[in-house]
């Protein structure tokens, strides 16, 4: 026999209905909340046809993976070691080297093409869902455009009286961007996983 749970359960909830089915897939997990939950297969990692007792890996979704690990690559190694390197890679005089300026240009750019690739696949993924991990990054995908533009188009030249107050907004948008990047991992774990 196969079960499928049709909908959320709820304790003493009138109308569960279970149904038998070919195939379905199963999740048997543990939680610090005391309530039922339904997972779809893009949510587990195991199918087992309790009927045959043959049981398969679930399919690994692409888009998800490449996104979380794109993420993860862009905004936890690269955004932060950008940032670094503009901090602490200067020399004894505080300017920049030809070499820190080349490496933190590199990282940053490395963002902003990694977002650019999977920002487009989180919003396939969670197309009709309204999560704070969405409009966070949304707006986490903002800064790093601003933050490329502003550095590639609007930064003045040294020297200029322009200058340190550029200097301050781009040091501050991109502390902002990268910290609102990690709450959203946080936010992007909780609520897909």
């Amino acid at each position: 026999t196969v079960l499928t749970f049709t909908r959320p359960l709820k304790l003493a909830a009138p109308g569960v209905t279970i149904t038998e089915a070919a195939l379905n897939t199963v999740n048997i997990a543990a939680s610090a909340k005391n309530a039922w939950g339904f997972h779809d297969a893009g949510q587990v990692s195991l199918q087992l046809n309790l009927g045959t007792g043959k049981g398969s890996a679930a399919p690994v979704d692409w888009k998800r993976t490449l996104h979380v690990y794109g993420m993860i690559a862009s905004w936890g190694v690269f955004a932060p070691l950008g940032v670094l390197i503009a901090r602490f890679g200067r020399d004894h005089n505080g300017k920049f080297t030809p070499t820190t300026m080349s490496l933190h240009k590199w990282c940053q750019t490395v963002v902003v093409l990694g977002t650019a690739i999977c920002l487009p696949l989180g919003l396939i993924i969670g197309s009709g869902t309204y999560h704070y991990h969405k409009w966070i990054g949304i707006g986490v995908s903002v800064g790093a455009g601003l933050q490329f533009v502003f550095a590639h188009v609007g930064r003045p030249k040294p020297g200029a009286p322009s200058r340190p107050r550029w200097n301050t907004m781009h040091w501050w948008l991109g502390r902002l961007t990268v910290t609102a990047a990690w709450v959203n991992f946080y936010f992007g774990t909780v609520a897909f996983g």
